[in-house]
């Protein structure tokens, strides 16, 4: 990743610049500079696809996250299965009646 002056992040090949070193510490991603990895949205509503970037650390929701080892990872649910978070199955529809 690299930070680019007005603020955001971008993918990139690293050159290991202090710009693109982070450590995760206290759930959040810090470079150096004690800067840190932000969502950029006004509410959790608004996290998903939201552009990320760096700032002060505040410890704002915005600024925290946990990290799941890709080996730790649970097994996506395959159609039929329960999803025991949203009570329902898969990819299988249903209908509401009431």
């Amino acid at each position: 990743m690299t930070l680019h002056s007005n603020g955001n992040l971008y993918m990139t090949v690293t050159n290991s610049r202090w710009f693109q070193i982070f450590r995760y510490e206290a759930n959040m991603l810090v470079n150096t500079k004690g800067k840190v990895i932000q969502i950029r949205g006004k509410n959790r509503q608004e996290y998903e696809n939201a552009q990320i970037g760096v700032s002060n650390k505040n410890g704002n929701e915005e600024q925290l996250f946990d990290l799941v080892y890709a080996d730790e990872m649970p097994a996506e649910l395959k159609k039929g299965q329960k999803n025991e978070d949203f009570g329902l199955l898969v990819d299988t529809p249903f209908h509401v009646i009431s």
